[in-house]
């Protein structure tokens, strides 16, 4: 007969397992993490559409032309997901402080202000990944809405445009 597992390892499993729960709770989840997302996003329907939110970018030339731009490999090797956070806080070529309040939770997360070194290296950064052949980089956020009956696009709404120089 097999014997019940002992007070002292229960609790130490616990305090493995809490530990993380009380950060991702109260702070910020730890990296990597223990706790596993709980499932996959759910897409909003209303009125048998389906909203989403799409992001496109593109590159500026010299001459005012403007080239697509894979905003997915620009980001990476952060995953796409991350793509509107990183869109809220401008890409990091803004020099001012960045203010997001969490969900459910009370209290706003305020980024720090980027110093005029790190919008630098930014920009250079930026001009490598999509080419250095662009002078600025347009970033545009959509309101896509399809019809769920037959996958047809019924209305597209910009939410957010900006342009960010390079130079």
């Amino acid at each position: 007969m097999s014997k019940a597992p002992s007070v002292k390892y229960t609790a130490i499993l616990l305090g493995v397992f809490f530990v993380p729960f009380l950060m991702k709770e109260e702070f910020r989840e730890p990296y990597p993490a223990l706790i596993l997302p709980s499932g996959a996003s759910k897409a909003k329907v209303i009125g048998g559409e389906v909203s989403s939110t799409k992001y496109l970018g593109y590159g500026v030339t010299q001459d005012g032309e403007r080239e697509e731009v894979d905003l997915v490999k620009l980001i990476r090797p952060a995953p796409s997901h991350y793509l509107k956070y990183i869109f809220k806080n401008d890409f990091g070529l803004r020099p001012e402080r960045v203010e997001a309040a969490k969900g459910r939770k009370k209290w706003k997360y305020t980024a720090r202000a980027s110093t005029p070194e790190n919008v630098k290296d930014c920009k250079k950064w930026v001009s490598q990944k999509i080419g250095n052949q662009y002078v600025a980089l347009v970033v545009i956020e959509k309101k896509v809405r399809v019809r769920q009956s037959d996958g047809v696009i019924s209305s597209e709404e910009i939410k957010k445009e900006e342009i960010y120089d390079l130079q």
